[in-house]
């Protein structure tokens, strides 16, 4: 709740720094993309590293504690550029601060959500039970994010709409939560029991790429995963400036968003007994086709012919579809982690909940980069308060009509994903003999030596 609390601002940063630090949306372009080449080499780094880790002592906390600390810190320095009492019309940010201290936060973020995603799946004991955990991580999640939601709505502010000042008390409030929530998490919360059956360090990297690449199910999981995360980075990264610079409407996007969040958390509960009812995916693909038809309906809002009304109904299909698909993917990946042991006789659930959170990451920087890029190229102007017609038409296209195509893609693919509750429970069964066995043979040679050693001293 803590993490999504302080990772909120991120959806709207585009807008602040366009609109009040003199930054270029090609430049944000620009910067999004340089991160992810980075992530691209940290995420898997953080994956491995932690299983080996947890392969050795049996506990994934320090690297969440570590990550948790440097998230506060580095979320300050993003989101609190200059002195406030100085800030003005002329104010500008250099691109290589923002570029360093976004680097810096998406690290920590790394750092603390690879490990805990792993340790959720370590908990689950069945696929009900990964269903739960994650939705309940899910809903935890849409709290995290309304309660940012409800900084500009506090009566100290001037008004409704997210400033600088925003971003301030949202750091401070964040930050303070965040330590009680690291010292509650690492004292009181057990570690997860692994089912592996081949400790993590006796495999190489390139047998780890292999085994990856042999992974099929996981190979279309995150395919899928992938177009929906683009879809989702090329609304989401420009929802805001739709709203506050092209539709007027930006003193009301705080209050909007706090009910549609509301709204969204209730239906959780609908989400959750789907799942369990009829399997993770159809939730998944109806989860993706309800946040494709906001996504549509953005493009059919005008300035002043909207309303409120229409904004809410566009937010509410978009924060309530991507409920699902926000608690379901992390449950439908720890089934593909177990198939992998299953498979392959090795435990690397870090790796690949690190690799989940690259393509995440990615995906959603990629599709925020070319939503910028083409809004940028075809001539909006965020600063500007009024805008040509092909301006217009070039922001609905990056935030309108491909996203919905790409959207359409991921729920293709992710019907075809082989696993399901089924198959999952016969992977457990299949899992949980196998490490009967196991346990069973240790105990066999341990009595044998001991026996030997009986045996030896009974001689002497």
């Amino acid at each position: 709740m803590v993490l999504a609390f302080l990772f909120g601002p991120i959806g709207i940063l585009q807008g602040i720094y366009a609109k009040y630090f003199g930054v270029a949306l090609t430049t944000i372009a620009t910067v999004l993309l340089v991160s992810r080449l980075f992530d691209a080499v940290t995420d898997p780094i953080i994956g491995y590293w932690s299983d080996r880790h947890y392969a050795k002592t049996g506990t994934r906390k320090p690297f969440i504690i570590a990550g948790g600390l440097l998230f506060i810190i580095s979320s300050y320095f993003l989101y609190v550029p200059v002195d406030l009492k100085t800030l003005n019309a002329d104010t500008t940010v250099s691109t290589g601060y923002f570029l360093i201290w976004f680097l810096l936060f998406y690290f920590a973020w790394t750092l603390l959500e690879i490990p805990h995603l792993a340790w959720g799946s370590e908990l689950a004991d069945s696929a009900k039970e990964k269903n739960k955990i994650f939705s309940v991580r899910a809903s935890s999640t849409l709290i995290g994010i309304l309660l940012f939601y409800l900084i500009p709505l506090l009566p100290f502010f001037s008004s409704n709409e997210f400033t600088p000042e925003t971003l301030h008390w949202t750091v401070i409030g964040a930050g303070l939560l965040m330590l009680p929530a690291l010292f509650f998490c690492v004292k009181v919360i057990p570690n997860g029991v692994c089912l592996d059956v081949e400790k993590v360090d006796a495999t190489s990297i390139w047998a780890l790429r292999h085994e990856i690449m042999a992974n099929k199910p996981f190979l279309m999981f995150v395919s899928a995963f992938g177009l929906y995360s683009v879809a989702t980075g090329m609304w989401f990264t420009l929802i805001f400036i739709i709203v506050d610079t092209f539709l007027n409407l930006g003193n009301h996007f705080a209050l909007l968003t706090l009910i549609v969040l509301s709204l969204s958390i209730v239906s959780l509960g609908f989400w959750y007994w789907l799942a369990n009812r009829f399997g993770k995916k159809l939730a998944w693909g109806l989860g993706a086709v309800c946040y494709g038809s906001g996504i549509a309906f953005t493009g059919f809002l005008e300035p002043g012919q909207a309303g409120v009304l229409g904004l809410a109904i566009v937010m509410l299909l978009a924060y309530a579809g991507s409920t699902p698909v926000a608690a379901m993917s992390p449950s439908l990946l720890s089934d593909i982690v177990d198939y992998a042991r299953w498979k392959f006789g090795t435990d690397h659930s870090a790796t690949y909940f690190a690799l989940y959170t690259l393509v995440l990451k990615g995906a959603l920087a990629f599709g925020g980069a070319i939503g910028l890029g083409i809004a940028g190229n075809m001539g909006f102007d965020p600063a500007s308060t009024t805008h040509a017609r092909e301006a217009i038409s070039g922001l609905r296209l990056a935030a309108c009509w491909l996203p919905t195509i790409v959207m359409l893609l991921a729920v293709f693919i992710i019907v075809l994903v082989p696993i399901n509750t089924h198959r999952s429970d016969i992977i457990r069964r299949g899992l949980e003999r196998k490490r009967k066995r196991l346990s069973c043979e240790s105990d066999c040679s341990n009595q044998e030596v001991t026996a030997a050693s009986a045996l030896k001293s009974f001689t002497v």
